[in-house]
């Protein structure tokens, strides 16, 4: 049983330099319990290893004008506790950078029409995950990811 409020708030400005988007989604989640069968008994997995997370947010700068736009996002994991271990150990909080720049074909009626590049990074400063010894890896899969910077360019046609 699971019990939380997912929060989406989001503010679009435009203005003589562009169109400017600041947002922010967060999931906070109150209670997470749950049983191996049904009929055994419930136990508390909130902030354990494995599971969810109390609070993971998302905050989104963005920016726009013409055929460009470029947005940054900052993503966030609180800490919780190693219980694949003992004695258990805390975790800290985990932060990452990621941003997209694209372009979009303005033109209409030619072969470009509909065509968008975009460059994106996930990890954009390559932050370590935070070291979560478990008998098979020393991360948390469930709350961070071991690849590091990823970049990814993406060319698109729609019609």
């Amino acid at each position: 049983k699971q019990d939380g409020v997912d929060v989406a708030l989001g503010y679009e400005l435009a203005t003589s330099a562009g169109r400017w988007r600041l947002g922010l989604d967060a999931a906070r989640i109150l209670k997470l319990e749950r049983s191996i069968a049904q009929g055994l008994p419930v136990s508390d997995v909130l902030d354990t290893f494995g599971n969810p997370v109390d609070l993971r947010m998302r905050a989104t700068v963005g920016w726009s004008q013409g055929a460009w736009s470029a947005f940054a996002y900052g993503n966030y994991v609180s800490g919780y506790v190693n219980t694949a271990v003992t004695p258990n150990t805390s975790v800290g909080s985990y932060q990452t950078m990621d941003a997209t720049v694209s372009y979009r074909h303005q033109g209409e009626g030619t072969i470009l029409s509909g065509t968008s590049l975009s460059l994106a990074v996930q990890d954009l400063f390559d932050r370590e995950p935070p070291v979560v010894l478990n008998g098979t890896s020393s991360w948390d899969n469930q709350n961070a990811s071991a690849i590091g910077r990823m970049m990814s360019l993406t060319l698109s046609k729609s019609w």
